[in-house]
């Protein structure tokens, strides 16, 4: 498997394959054939390609895909601690709880690990927890149409980086999403995890009628 930051061994292959692939035209690889030495793999039907399109547009940009990895890392980690501080910010409006909380969340072993250590694609989906949590506060407060675009696309964005990692926080999610329906009385928070679900069923549908694999 991937080691350390730069995920040198799995997933900046990865991704020069996946970039290759959108090169000849193939906007969402499934399938490659470079794969297995030359037999092919349907890896990326199992990985979510957020990542790894991600790291298209900084190829594209003319940044390599190694400094690519590492920068999506390094800003991610500093999101993470973003949405840390909103989320119990706007639970407690005090700024010394929120600013705790953005530090534990930022050096907390898991996430460090699949960060650092592993160089896993389930971080960036670990990176968008807080921000979805804090979406659905936000949007349960005041509901509106960009506030439910914006909660919808956070768990959207969730779900498409990684396979496992939106699985974690789903029953957190959902939770938080029926506790903020009754207290504010509103649908929304709910609507837009079902929503949110539904915009990547291309992404995750074709996973459940495909054998079981196991995916880093």
């Amino acid at each position: 498997g991937a080691v350390a930051y730069d995920a040198g061994l799995q997933h900046i292959y990865r991704g020069l394959v996946f970039s290759g692939a959108i090169t000849e035209g193939v906007l969402y690889p499934r399938w490659v054939q470079f794969f297995q030495f030359g037999l092919g793999s349907p890896i990326f039907t199992f990985q979510g390609p957020l990542p790894y399109y991600a790291m298209d547009v900084l190829y594209r940009l003319g940044v390599p895909h190694p400094i690519g990895w590492r920068l999506l890392i390094a800003a991610g980690l500093l999101a993470a601690a973003a949405g840390a501080y909103l989320l119990v910010r706007d639970l407690t409006r005090q700024r010394w709880p929120a600013v705790l909380a953005a530090v534990a969340y930022l050096y907390a072993p898991y996430v460090l690990r699949n960060a650092l250590e592993r160089g896993s694609n389930e971080a960036y989906s670990m990176f968008l927890y807080p921000w979805v949590l804090w979406a659905l506060l936000w949007l349960a407060r005041r509901p509106s149409a960009g506030r439910f675009i914006a909660a919808t696309l956070l768990w959207a964005a969730c779900i498409g980086a990684h396979v496992l990692g939106p699985l974690m926080l789903a029953p957190v999610a959902g939770l938080a999403g029926l506790l903020l329906a009754w207290r504010y009385r509103t649908a929304a928070p709910v609507l837009a995890l079902l929503a949110g679900g539904l915009l990547t069923a291309f992404i995750w549908a074709p996973m459940a009628r495909s054998p079981a694999v196991t995916i880093t």
